[in-house]
């Protein structure tokens, strides 16, 4: 018996300090967007010049071409400036009466014997219901968000159109607390400015995401036993 509680004492430091040793944060993985055109349009693209020191699709060879963003794997600045606001309010109030009387005049002779024996009784009342149901309801939400940062994307693919379909990462680590930035979509080179940047309301077709992971965000939401009694309990 004295061996078994050694052996139980023993297993649960173990797993105490092997819990303590492991990573809280998971190893990130960048996230890859495939993005396709509705069309099935061949996408345009130099044709390779073998044997020549002169590429005709290098801006930089060009005495008159700026240096913005324009070839795959070229890289443009995206400043994220993101703000929404909605409010949805909405109130309901429905009510219905109804008020039913119903006399009975004869019947075989039994109302007769029955008023003779209650003077008082009215026989233009014998019958009467009456009902009444009113419901109320409100409901309102409101939902506001703002996002700002700068993350440098690199240009994934040059679409037949000349748009070109971008896609960035930024992640930040401070004190074992993981932010990460992301955002893909589509830009027309005409809106890439003169400093290689461009906003995030000129992306076409965008997916903008701001998420963390780490000790705050853990302690931002209920625990697992928690969401299990939660999930559980029926009312």
């Amino acid at each position: 018996m004295k061996r078994l509680r050694v052996a139980l004492s023993l297993a649960l430091l173990s797993l105490i300090v092997g819990g303590a040793c492991v990573k809280h944060i998971a190893p990130y993985e960048p996230k890859r967007r495939d993005y396709q055109l509705p069309t099935d349009e061949a996408e345009r693209s130099a044709p390779p010049q073998d044997g020549s020191l002169w590429a005709a699709a290098q801006p930089v060879n060009y005495l008159f071409s700026d240096q913005r963003a324009l070839l795959p794997n070229d890289v443009v600045t995206v400043r994220i400036r993101e703000e929404s606001s909605a409010f949805s309010d909405a109130t309901t109030d429905l009510s219905s009466e109804s008020d039913v009387r119903v006399g009975i005049d004869a019947m075989m002779g039994f109302l007769k014997a029955l008023q003779q024996a209650n003077p008082n009784l009215d026989r233009s009342h014998l019958v009467g219901a009456s009902s009444q149901n009113n419901f109320l309801g409100k409901g309102a939400t409101s939902r506001r968000g703002d996002v700002k940062a700068v993350v440098p994307a690199i240009v994934r693919k040059v679409l037949h159109n000349g748009a070109l379909f971008v896609e960035g990462h930024r992640v930040i680590l401070v004190n074992d607390e993981e932010y990460h930035f992301y955002i893909s979509g589509v830009v027309r080179p005409i809106d890439i400015d003169g400093s290689n940047s461009v906003d995030s309301s000129k992306i076409a077709d965008a997916q903008i995401e701001f998420t963390g992971r780490g000790t705050i965000s853990e302690k931002q939401g209920p625990g697992w036993f928690a969401r299990l009694l939660n999930w559980i309990w029926p009312f």
